[in-house]
């Protein structure tokens, strides 16, 4: 790309969806006419290839993408394409939704699927207890929106990580929480709306590596 070039800060941002210097709206910072998406598309395409997309970028001087893909054999090759369909095959696990809104739930069911997590949405704490119930093993983690889920839903959170302690939860909001707010659970994690690819995975990541033990 032989445009401006990106400083270091833009450069940890660009696969943010709606991220991007130019065609911004200025009261919401979102990019006009489809801007700050591009980015964000190939992010996602090429993780759902298993692969890895780097930049490196000077200000004045343009910007260099590589794409990274995994070597196909020619015993990968002999193998039928059906093989290797299904929604599932390189999911690595289960996200549930809590008070995520209506106008954002295909697009974090979305990004979380770009990451490798399918996700499911669930209305209450007791819909939930339910899901993790008949499939535990399904579900890694659970995502609870502050802006939407207060007051005793979020109680009630803390003991559904009671029963079950293996799973991680991720609170979502638009602006830091005060410094004396307690966390819902030991194995809990904050994400910043918009949400961005990197970010999500990061935290995921962060869960997954976490002892499952107290």
């Amino acid at each position: 790309d032989n445009g401006h070039g990106m400083n270091a800060e833009q450069q940890l941002r660009c696969f943010e969806p709606f991220y991007t210097t130019k065609n911004v709206d200025p009261g919401t910072g979102v990019g006009l006419s489809g801007s700050g998406l591009g980015l964000s598309a190939a992010y996602s395409i090429v993780k759902q290839h298993h692969g890895l997309i780097t930049v490196t970028s000077e200000v004045g001087e343009g910007s260099t993408f590589s794409i990274y893909l995994p070597l196909q054999s020619p015993e990968d090759q002999r193998v039928p394409v059906a093989a290797h369909a299904g929604p599932n095959r390189s999911m690595k696990g289960g996200v549930l939704l809590l008070g995520v809104e209506t106008g954002s739930q295909a697009f974090v069911s979305s990004l979380l699927e770009s990451v490798g997590y399918r996700s499911r949405m669930v209305y209450d704490v007791a819909q939930a207890r339910e899901l993790l119930q008949r499939e535990s093993s399904s579900w890694d983690c659970l995502f609870v929106d502050l802006d939407v889920v207060k007051g005793e839903i979020l109680e009630d959170c803390k003991q559904l990580w009671g029963r079950f302690p293996d799973l991680g939860i991720v609170a979502l909001r638009s602006a830091p929480r005060d410094g004396g707010a307690q966390p819902l659970a030991a194995r809990e994690g904050f994400l910043e709306k918009p949400l961005g690819v990197w970010s999500v995975e990061s935290v995921l990541q962060r869960l997954k590596a976490t002892p499952k033990s107290r």
